[in-house]
């Protein structure tokens, strides 16, 4: 039974405060891990922080737990690409930080495959949730 831990996120207190998302992301994540055989050891909550940055609090001490050989951990599950991150170059960046660790990311929301096809797919829904945050950002100002 390969070994997984889960990254979930919200970006805002009122969603920490409301509770309905993290709740259920990890009722999702419990899920997909149960119905795909993982052993699910260990959820991050990240509890109102933006994914503009990679420099989180829950990420940073999830990296550090996949590190941890004793730890054996073969999986990230995230709801959707954009729980990790909201920018291409941190996305990849942390996809490479985890591969190095023999840990790969699965997520729920979109399919990722090890194919050529796939890669793009996964490329393009790191920029679309790039795209989708500056998009914001631009109507804030």
């Amino acid at each position: 039974m390969e070994k997984a831990i889960a990254y979930i996120r919200v970006s805002s207190q009122r969603q920490v405060d409301e509770g309905g998302s993290l709740e259920s992301q990890t009722k999702q994540v419990k899920q997909f891990a149960s119905s795909h055989g993982y052993d699910l050891i260990q959820i991050f909550r990240e509890e109102g922080e933006s994914a503009k940055s990679d420099r989180r609090p829950e990420l940073q001490r999830m990296l550090k737990f996949c590190s941890e050989k004793q730890n054996r951990v073969q999986i990230v599950i995230v709801p959707k690409i954009d729980r990790l991150s909201r920018n291409v170059h941190d996305y990849f960046n942390l996809k490479i930080q985890l591969s190095r660790r023999g840990v790969r990311v699965e997520s729920l929301g979109e399919r990722i495959e090890d194919t050529p096809s796939g890669r793009l797919t996964e490329t393009m829904f790191a920029s679309m949730a790039q795209f989708d945050n500056e998009i914001r950002a631009e109507r804030c100002k």
